[in-house]
């Protein structure tokens, strides 16, 4: 993925989600670029600019992460955490196993 940030050519190769979840609300989300960086800033006389450029869901701008890893194999529904996906196995009934 090619982002642009501050008018600058930015190259991302760990966006490359298959089914990208947010860690925080677990729901299918998309991935975006936000700059956390303070910006311009100066050092002793010495002008400089800081960005740290993070990848996060559109939705809670929190982390983000493949949800392929936790799917469910009956309704193959994704989530975030092996534990929400043993919470979600649980619902299902034996007929459905």
């Amino acid at each position: 993925m090619t982002a642009f940030v501050n008018g600058s050519r930015r190259y991302f190769d760990e966006l490359d989600y298959e089914f990208p979840l947010c860690k925080s609300c677990e729901k299918p989300c998309r991935v975006r670029v936000v700059d956390f960086g303070i910006g311009f800033y100066e050092y002793c006389g010495a002008p400089g600019y800081d960005e740290q450029l993070c990848a996060v869901s559109n939705c809670c701008e929190s982390d983000v992460e493949d949800g392929d890893k936790h799917r469910c194999e009956i309704c193959q529904a994704m989530f975030v955490s092996e534990d929400a996906l043993d919470a979600h196995d649980a619902g299902h009934t034996e007929d459905e196993r």
